[in-house]
């Protein structure tokens, strides 16, 4: 068993260290201050919001910023808004990527159908062509069999 001499001397160590890694995080910290105040001097604060309509004020008179890409869901349901009609992917692919989208063919045709499987977003019109789950297609009607006949063709009179 050490004694008790030794076991002071082993706290005594580790509050050193202990107090030579504070040193160098106080250090690091006044560093960064030195570093903000620098910061401060050469960029002055244009404005100071207080409230909602001044920080709107401020976000329509800053300068447009680099839009990231939108996802491949959303790139394609807005093609797909804007088409009005049910699309295939042939039609889609440059449609997206003109709104900025990169994505490859077959990364989109995967997202498009693992959504259509999942009944989220997307639903097929027909094999390769994809819809919005929200529209309604003509062959969304199980009872719809078609055009009505046409009451001249329902009952030919045979000659006599």
């Amino acid at each position: 068993m050490p004694s008790y001499r030794d076991q002071i001397e082993v706290q005594i160590s580790r509050k050193k260290n202990l107090v030579s890694k504070l040193e160098a995080d106080i250090t690091a910290l006044e560093r960064t201050l030195r570093i903000l105040e620098t910061e401060q001097e050469k960029e002055p604060v244009l404005f100071k919001p207080s409230g909602i309509r001044q920080v709107i004020e401020s976000i329509v008179k800053s300068e447009p910023v680099e839009k990231t890409p939108p996802s491949i869901p959303n790139a394609c349901e807005e093609v797909l808004k804007q088409a009005g009609k049910p699309l295939n992917m042939q039609q889609i692919i440059p449609l997206i990527r003109a709104l900025g989208c990169s994505a490859a063919v077959p990364s989109v045709r995967g997202t498009l159908y693992g959504l259509v499987k999942q009944k989220k977003r997307f639903k097929l019109a027909r094999p390769g062509v994809f819809a919005l789950i929200g529209w309604t297609l003509i062959d969304d009607n199980p009872f719809d069999e078609g055009p009505e006949p046409e009451e001249d063709h329902l009952y030919e009179e045979e000659p006599i």
